[in-house]
């Protein structure tokens, strides 16, 4: 067999076996992406949501009998930041590339996150920034998870799926029949 053959061979091999794996990574289910673009037209438009690059929420808080604030500032390059106030407990978190912290609520003292605090950190930044929203699906999967039904009437919910490298955690969003907004997550 001549040389340029077998090495015509084996690129076209490798780029057969690379395609299916690079598909698998990322993708947006047909009936989920009508979901996801109907949510992209409500809050502004494909263009809008590619053009921000931060985001900020503010939340009041209710738990253990407590009530207080929560704060949180995520930018598009992975930095985040939160700081939660709940009754005396003042907690503070944070990440940029790959790391993250959070303050230890008894001393103040930043402890550094690894292995399963790590990934949790990840995933929860990869679902504030709502990177399942991105035209590849932010790396991570998003399908149709069925209808549901409570008190307010009919709901569409999406199961999405972080990208692999965040720990690849499941979580679902409910949107109302024909709305475009997020109505509940969990």
């Amino acid at each position: 067999m001549p040389r340029s053959f077998a090495r015509a061979l084996a690129a076209a091999t490798l780029i057969s076996l690379a395609l299916p794996l690079a598909n698998a990574r990322a993708q947006i289910a047909p009936d989920a992406a009508r979901v996801v673009n109907r949510y992209l037209e409500a809050t502004g438009g494909a263009a809008a949501f590619a053009a921000e690059s931060t985001s900020f929420t503010r939340a009041r808080l209710a738990a253990f009998g407590f009530t207080g604030t929560l704060e949180s500032w995520s930018a598009h390059d992975g930095r985040r930041y939160s700081r939660t106030a709940l009754g005396p407990f003042q907690l503070r978190e944070g990440g940029r590339d790959g790391r993250a912290w959070r303050t230890d609520p008894t001393t103040s003292r930043i402890v550094p996150l690894a292995d399963h605090d790590l990934r949790e950190s990840r995933v929860g930044a990869w679902f504030e920034r709502e990177r399942w929203a991105e035209p590849d699906a932010g790396g991570g999967r998003v399908t149709l998870a069925g209808a549901e039904r409570d008190t307010l009437g009919p709901c569409t919910v999406l199961g999405v799926r972080a990208r692999q490298r965040e720990g690849g955690k499941r979580r679902r969003r409910w949107w109302r029949e024909g709305g475009g907004r997020v109505v509940r997550v969990g």
